[in-house]
């Protein structure tokens, strides 16, 4: 009976554990495109990165996305 009322907790906490990580990985991005420009990186170079990254995230949200829509 415990187990089920910590799953529903679990369950509502997910979009805010979710927000939570993606912050994280946004933050350690942006932490290691500052620690490779002032190093020496060209910045041209970091931001043909930081839209290859931001494409590869749409792709994998789109991909996600479709089995949501197959299902309806």
């Amino acid at each position: 009976m415990a187990d089920v009322y910590v799953w529903d907790v679990v369950k509502g906490l997910k979009p805010a554990m979710l927000m939570v990580v993606l912050q994280m990985t946004y933050t350690g991005i942006n932490v290691l495109y500052k620690l490779a420009v002032n190093d020496g990186m060209n910045l041209r170079v970091v931001i043909a990165y930081r839209y290859m990254f931001a494409l590869f995230l749409l792709f994998l949200s789109l991909s996600s996305l479709k089995g949501i829509r197959d299902q309806r």
